[in-house]
């Protein structure tokens, strides 16, 4: 519930076609049940097919230097 809570209103609805205001009004009728479903499907390793895909979109921000680590395995 406290994630519903923090969902950001003036943004866009998801893949999911729910708009945020209204999982965020509704927090405490369906994290519950919401909660029930997602332990469900963990416990049993379904994974809705739609769950998988993802929209990835790169964001470019300022130029920031790349610093390079390495260990030596010996």
């Amino acid at each position: 519930m406290n994630k519903l809570l923090k969902f950001k209103v003036d943004r866009a609805q998801g893949p999911d076609d729910i708009h945020p205001s209204v999982l965020r009004n509704y927090a405490q009728a369906v994290a519950q049940p919401l909660t029930i479903i997602y332990r469900k499907l963990l416990e049993e390793g379904i994974l809705h097919k739609d769950w998988k895909m993802a929209v990835v979109v790169p964001i470019f921000k300022k130029a920031t230097s790349i610093k390079l680590v390495t260990t030596d395995q010996c």
